[in-house]
């Protein structure tokens, strides 16, 4: 009868190794919900049998596996919070010398959205600093999870840019153009970050709307649709398990005579 439960209790440890090595699958395949029940049934069947090893029950050395499964997990969790805490976030990036074109819509626009569970985290930065000659942008993510027996974490930093260009044709009207240049989307597992910019020309004036985006755990890119009139983006990261998406606004330039 002794040997039988010592059987038993070893099973149970197993099931519980097996149910919290199985979070990312779980994670990915049903979303951090399933992922969390994983870590609660695995936990619960290595507290189970250090319970049955406290009262007595002949359990062999499947307590003490188990007390050392939990002890590892404890301090993963642990290490994940540490992270999180010492997320140090970037200063907005400084705006750059005036040209020829003259910035008359927009301004200087900086939001951090931050978002989290009790296994996730994502913290982001977006800023947009136009001027009269370009627009600077920058777009920063770090992010991870929690996954049992250890953590994932990774951060993200681009820095696109678009320059404002004017032109004056032979019959002296003024043509502007914008030039998106610069990365626009990076992937580091497991943080995904996009920026978006939706560029128009007319005659003299370019206009340009701007729409950032981060994602934690993101299989692919993000859901983008542009639609005109007046210019609109919508984003989406639908299979992320945490993501932040921000307008960061409209932005219209006028090309002129330079003084010089």
């Amino acid at each position: 009868m002794a040997t039988q439960i010592m059987l038993v209790t070893y099973g149970l440890v197993l099931l519980g190794v097996l149910a919290i090595s199985l979070i990312p699958f779980f994670d990915r395949a049903y979303g951090t919900g399933m992922g969390s029940s994983a870590l609660f049934v695995g936990v619960s069947l290595e507290l189970f049998v250090v319970i049955l090893g406290w009262i007595g029950v002949s359990t062999g050395y499947a307590s003490l596996v188990s007390i050392v499964v939990l002890v590892w997990t404890i301090v993963v969790y642990i290490v994940y919070l540490v992270r999180r805490l010492l997320v140090n976030m970037p200063a907005p990036v400084p705006s750059g010398a005036n040209c020829q074109s003259r910035l008359i819509v927009g301004s200087s626009t900086f939001d951090g959205p931050r978002r989290k569970t009790w296994r996730t985290h994502l913290s982001t930065s977006f800023s947009c600093n136009p001027t009269n000659s370009e627009m600077n942008q920058n777009a920063w993510a770090n992010g991870g999870a929690f996954k049992g027996f250890w953590t994932t974490s990774a951060q993200i930093e681009i820095k696109p840019r678009i320059e404002i260009n004017c032109e004056q044709t032979s019959n002296g009207k003024y043509v502007a153009t914008g030039s998106e240049k610069g990365v626009i989307e990076d992937l580091v597992s497991p943080i995904r970050i996009y920026v978006k910019n939706v560029v128009q020309s007319n005659n003299d004036t370019v206009y340009i709307v701007t729409k950032m985006g981060a994602a934690l755990e993101a299989s692919g890119g993000p859901s983008i649709k542009v639609t005109g009139g007046p210019i609109g983006i919508t984003m989406s990261f639908p299979d992320a398990s945490l993501s932040v998406v921000v307008a960061m606004g409209s932005y219209k330039w006028r090309c002129e005579k330079s003084d010089g």
